[in-house]
């Protein structure tokens, strides 16, 4: 086993798809500043909905909020580059994390992907091939190339074992729903709404998810693993609005894939202005605590994911265990009433809160309907500016209502006080309602 992993490996893969992902970063990091994100949705809002393991996820102030972006859009540039890879990769993966942790609201698959990704760049050595450093260029160690691999299978195959349920493969949710929605401003309509267009989505997407890791690692299946997935993510890209750069990264991994010398002799070939040298044969030593380290890091991969089954309810229903888990479209919500009051006793009266009165942002708020947890964190901080304002036997109760996945709304959270709930990694989430089936 020691020998497959250390045997020697053309690191050109490795260095195409650091400039991808450098590019796919700089396209990020752009849009955060498109969009104000630190003042919008870091320094404007006076409560966030960290998580548990990560209390030290605080917004530092804003002007070194701005510095750090500044420069994770220089580290995006280094990395298309190549310059100074390592340094790049690591202040990418300790800052980019850190942004990730401040909010749940701000979750995302391809974010929380990225964060791995600019880890893997840290310990790894894609800058041997494509890069402005002057260096003679050295094989790499195949496990370098392997990490990559491995994680994208992960994302796919989790992706695929969480559609396993009864709304995907019998109910068609929410598929139904999302070609609906996609088919309202398409010249496609009647056929994105035809039943051969749910199963094809429900049935097709599951399928691929679940074997298209398998296809690619083979080679004779190769070839049509990599058409395949390019129609995958393609269509990923039309049919959603709001994941953003997601699609064309996975793209862009897809080079990991290809054979080392394929790549090699199409640059060689096409892209005659990129002046490649022949990697030697020499290779950096690895030791064995990287071995062990990486092993404990994709047990954890391979764990985290299904830790959902320590607890009772639908998981995208009560949100618990659904972060970190490749949960990906799986699930739609519309909120039909959000509201959040203050039962005061000692006055007899109810008070209803302005969400907007605490500098929630839209995704803050969405959050309130879909991760019940936010809810009781949003309870205590109601009930603490209550009790600044003399009040003292109140309750906070919210009431939301919600449809999920096509179903008849109902109420989110359970009548009950959500600031004396107490929320705890495992402890399940009695105080959310059961879901109608």
């Amino acid at each position: 086993m020691k020998a497959f992993l250390l045997r020697p490996t053309d690191p050109i893969s490795l260095s195409f798809f650091r400039i991808i992902f450098g590019a796919c970063l700089l396209w990020e990091i752009i849009y955060l500043f498109r969009i104000d994100f630190i003042e919008g949705y870091i320094t404007n809002p006076q409560v966030h909905f960290n998580y548990d393991f990560a209390p030290f996820a605080q917004p530092l102030p804003q002007p070194a909020l701005s510095l750090i972006l500044l420069g994770l859009l220089t580290s995006s540039i280094l990395l298309v580059i190549g310059k100074f890879v390592k340094q790049a990769a690591w202040f990418t993966f300790i800052s980019f994390s850190y942004i990730l942790l401040i909010d749940k609201a701000y979750y995302n698959n391809h974010l929380y992907l990225i964060c791995l990704f600019a880890f893997f760049f840290a310990i790894t050595s894609s800058s041997q091939s494509i890069s402005v450093e002057k260096m003679t260029p050295k094989k790499v160690p195949y496990w370098q190339l392997l990490l990559f691999q491995l994680q994208l299978g992960i994302v796919y195959f989790y992706g695929g074992i969480a559609k396993i349920n009864s709304d995907w493969l019998i109910q068609f949710e929410p598929v139904k729903t999302i070609l609906n929605q996609r088919a309202s401003d398409s010249m496609f309509s009647s056929t994105l709404q035809s039943d051969g267009a749910v199963y094809f989505i429900s049935y097709g997407g599951l399928l691929f998810d679940l074997v298209i890791f398998f296809l690619l690692m083979y080679r004779p299946t190769r070839k049509i693993a990599l058409i395949g997935a390019v129609i995958f993510n393609g269509m990923n890209a039309w049919l959603f609005d709001d994941i953003n750069i997601f699609p064309f990264m996975m793209l862009g991994a897809l080079v990991l894939f290809i054979e080392p010398e394929k790549i090699r002799n199409f640059v060689t070939k096409k892209l005659p202005f990129i002046k490649l040298a022949p990697p030697e044969q020499t290779i950096d030593p690895t030791k064995n605590l990287t071995f062990q380290l990486l092993g404990i890091y994709f047990i954890l991969q391979l764990l985290l994911p299904l830790r959902h089954f320590l607890f009772q309810g639908n998981t995208e229903w009560t949100g618990k265990a659904q972060y970190f888990s490749w949960r990906m479209k799986i699930q739609t919500r519309e909120t039909e009433k959000m509201e959040f009051s203050v039962l005061n006793y000692d006055k007899k009266e109810i008070v209803n809160v302005d969400l907007r009165s605490f500098g929630l942002n839209d995704d803050q708020i969405r959050l309130l309907s879909m991760h019940p947890e936010t809810g009781v964190k949003l309870a205590k901080e109601i009930r603490r500016t209550a009790e600044l304002k003399g009040m003292k036997n109140i309750e906070v109760k919210a009431n939301v209502i919600v449809s999920f996945n096509g179903r008849t709304p109902q109420s989110l959270y359970k009548d009950v006080d959500l600031s004396n709930v107490e929320e705890r990694i495992f402890k399940p989430r009695s105080y959310v309602t059961r879901l109608t089936e």
